[in-house]
């Protein structure tokens, strides 16, 4: 995931999408509920984060009778956030939008067709070898939290998947009978090698040649893997 998202990094016309992929992989949201997010939100709206910061509010696509309109903000996502936020601040510090459109940044999100489009053309140009989707990240999340020892009935819930465990296991897959026995490594939410927001701190680095940390005022510093932690 994050291989994919620096390889969007790399282009400031696709930055945007970069952070949607990481925030729809860590969260298992709808790309509708990702780009709903705010900024300016309060803790109860839509991309609003309690005071302990250990939970963030969205707005779900379609209801039902119980509704989990709130999640956990575990320590991937927490340290994507803090990353984001000083991209953000950087590039579009009047937008209200967690994923500003490139054009109309301050009135409108990301189109909601976009990262697929962009991930498509990667695929076709050969930059990816697999074909991702947007919705393939919320795949990516159903199994993360399989392999850390959730049941399908508590994913369907963080998910809000209105068909329930049944939806769950038609859609991505019955789990595999010795991961329900601990035989699986957990899968991290944290990358093995680079995060994909190193992308940005090269990118800056070679605006100002000779700095070894920008002095421009862009927050980068809390880009940096060192300063990355909670």
């Amino acid at each position: 995931v994050h291989h994919i998202a620096s390889i969007l990094f790399s282009t400031s016309r696709s930055e945007v999408l970069g952070w949607q992929i990481l925030f729809e992989a860590q969260t298992g949201l709808r790309c509708d509920e990702v780009i709903s997010l705010r900024t300016d939100a309060r803790s109860d709206e839509a991309g609003g984060i309690s005071a302990d910061g250990k939970t963030i509010c969205i707005h779900r696509a379609k209801e039902q009778g119980i509704v989990c309109n709130f999640l956990e903000i575990h320590a991937g996502l927490a340290l994507t956030i803090k990353a984001h936020a000083a991209w953000k601040a950087a590039r579009y510090p009047n937008s209200p939008f967690h994923l500003p459109g490139l054009r109309y940044s301050d009135t409108q999100p990301v189109g909601i067709s976009s990262l697929s489009h962009a991930l498509l053309n990667l695929f076709k140009e050969g930059t990816l070898k697999k074909h991702f989707t947007s919705h393939g990240m919320r795949s990516f999340y159903v199994w993360a939290r399989r392999s850390q020892g959730a049941g399908d009935p508590r994913i369907a819930y963080e998910l809000n998947q209105i068909g329930g465990v049944k939806t769950l296991e038609q859609v991505y897959g019955r789990i595999p009978a010795h991961w329900e026995e601990g035989g699986v490594v957990p899968w991290s939410w944290l990358p093995t090698g680079k995060f994909a927001w190193d992308v940005l701190n090269q990118k800056q680095k070679r605006l100002d040649p000779g700095s070894e940390r920008s002095t421009r005022p862009r927050g980068d510093a809390v880009f940096e893997r060192e300063s990355a932690t909670m």
